[in-house]
């Protein structure tokens, strides 16, 4: 018995989703998941697992630097209305509540260019009103790497020297740090960001991961090992859960990392019998919300510890709930209306081209 695996995985919606309400609660601090950070990982797994399938539907023929390139551009065009009007509204709250004049806010509102154009991990100092500018800068940095040469040489790449790459990478900051609270810093005595390295080490697994699921498509598998491998998957959930709500940050860091990636490949391949539960057509718009999640709760979270010292514990989570779902459907809004200027502008400039060019001929 096999399953029809549809273009779009259900899947990696619904984790995403579930990734984002983790490391938003993280951010807040109501204690719930003491160690949501590492959701990130997941985050960085998944990026280089879309981007192996990128890589496998990429012309073979065409030039790897045009196709890196091309690449690189459709995922942040995908994502710049949504990151533009988000970093628009993190610099008002922020400059608003922290009282700025607007000689300040003008002086300071340059450095949003940082956000838009995620460069943290490469050492630039912004604003930074996003909240996850150096995840996005070290996963767009670590891509840019990635896509040739898992390119050019396929998957001895994904199954040689990305293990490697993940063992390594994760070996440096347990060793340094014993923990995975870092990407905000340089490594020591290096001129490495901490952000990249974990970049590295999250994108290189992601890189397996898909090897791994290439190789278990198209297998059939008994009731049996359905129900082995749908057992394994909510225990690994549990785990994670469990670990994600208990511990801050410690070595166990990387055991959970490790279990969010066996986690992965059960439930992305639709080994288990969950995968029945993740239709495409509607697991989309979880999708959806788990980037505009992502990129719209640090700014409030801010703003909470700041100026709202002194609600209890639920008064602050509902505040905090409504604030990031009203500045995501604003988001949601404005970045649709910004994306559609955008294109009939686009055909408008190329239709007033085509007319000239035709009557120069």
């Amino acid at each position: 018995m096999s399953i029809v695996k549809p273009r779009r995985n259900g899947y990696i919606d619904i984790i995403k989703f579930l990734f984002a309400i983790i490391i938003a609660e993280f951010h807040l601090g109501s204690g719930v998941f003491l160690g949501g950070r590492l959701a990130v990982e997941g985050f960085f797994m998944i990026s280089s697992f879309l981007m192996m399938k990128s890589v496998e539907k990429s012309d073979p023929l065409e030039n790897t630097g045009i196709s890196t390139a091309k690449f690189l551009f459709r995922k942040y065009k995908g994502l710049l209305p949504i990151l533009f009007v988000s970093a628009i509204i993190g610099f008002v709250v922020y400059c608003i509540f922290n009282n700025y004049t607007f000689e300040v806010s003008l002086e300071k509102l340059p450095l949003l260019i940082f956000d838009i154009f995620p460069a943290l991990t490469a050492g630039f100092k912004g604003f930074y009103v996003v909240g996850i500018s150096w995840y996005l800068s070290a996963m767009f940095i670590v891509l840019a790497v990635f896509f040739p040469l898992a390119k050019k040489f396929k998957s001895g790449f994904s199954l040689i020297a990305c293990p490697l790459i993940a063992l390594f990478c994760y070996g440096l900051l347990s060793s340094k740090y014993g923990h995975l609270a870092v990407g905000t810093s340089f490594f020591p005595e290096t001129i490495i960001h901490s952000g990249i390295l974990r970049a590295l080490a999250g994108c290189a697994l992601g890189c397996v991961i898909y090897e791994i699921i290439k190789k278990m498509s198209g297998k059939s598998y008994t009731i049996f090992a359905r129900i082995v491998f749908t057992v394994l998957e909510i225990l690994s959930i549990l785990f994670i859960f469990y670990m994600m709500h208990h511990f801050s940050k410690t070595n166990i860091d990387y055991v959970v990392v490790f279990v969010i990636f066996g986690m992965l490949i059960i439930g992305i391949s639709g080994a288990s019998y969950t995968s029945y539960l993740w239709n495409p057509k509607w697991t989309k718009l979880f999708g959806t919300v788990s980037t505009l999640i992502v990129l719209n709760h640090y700014c409030w979270t801010r703003l909470l510890k700041s100026k709202f010292k002194d609600l209890d514990k639920a008064e602050t989570v509902l505040l905090y709930i409504g604030m990031v779902v009203a500045s995501c459907i604003v988001v949601y809004f404005t970045s649709k209306l910004i994306s559609f200027l955008a294109k009939k502008l686009f055909q408008k400039k190329l239709w007033l081209k085509e007319s000239s060019d035709k009557e120069q001929a």
